[in-house]
């Protein structure tokens, strides 16, 4: 996570942002009243849900959050390979033809059963103790 700007960082490392600062800190999409939080939030992913493709949204997803443990050369070979397989995929013609016919675009990839071969990329840490159950309990 690059943060170039000071009073980015600043905020990020405060535990609390005030409104007036944060809206024009370039680090959230919205602002919003603590009480319309969850309906903002519902809303958006009613967004996503319905007009990306579920696969690309998980690929993009993964992206992300994998880049910020990655070289960058690292992070440009796993979307290469997935800007190559998005372009193979119905979604992809489905997106650009509902674009060109200006209708909305009916994704019909399954995030659960369409995902691509090379997903997932990343090596996950085993963090189980290697004697089992050692009675300690995560606090969390």
């Amino acid at each position: 996570l690059h943060l170039c700007d000071r009073r980015q960082r600043q905020m990020c490392i405060r535990d609390r942002f005030k409104s007036r600062d944060a809206a024009g800190s370039g680090l959230f999409t919205d602002i919003v009243p603590r009480a319309t939080v969850l309906d903002c939030a519902m809303d958006t992913a009613r967004t996503i849900a319905k007009q990306c493709s579920p696969v690309m949204t998980v690929l993009a997803r993964a992206l992300l959050w994998q880049g910020l443990n990655t070289t960058v050369q690292e992070a440009h070979l796993a979307e290469s390979k997935a800007v190559a397989h998005a372009f193979q995929t119905g979604d992809a013609f489905e997106g650009i033809t509902s674009f060109l016919q200006k209708r909305p675009a009916t994704f019909d990839s399954n995030a659960n059963s369409d995902m691509p071969s090379f997903y997932p990329w990343w090596t996950t840490i085993n963090v189980d103790h290697p004697l089992g159950n050692i009675g300690i309990q995560a606090k969390l």
